[in-house]
């Protein structure tokens, strides 16, 4: 009975490490993207 909760504990524990790894992963991401297209605006509106 107690290795279901140990076992449950580190797959949450997983779950959570991995999450706080993607999660700035992606925002980076979409950061990138944002600066990106800004840019392009930028110049199609000065050309």
């Amino acid at each position: 009975m107690s290795n279901v909760y140990v076992a449950a504990s580190f797959a949450v524990t997983a779950i959570i490490l991995g999450w706080d790894y993607l999660s700035p992963q992606l925002k980076l991401r979409r950061v990138r993207r944002a600066i990106r297209l800004r840019a392009r605006r930028d110049t199609n509106r000065k050309s």
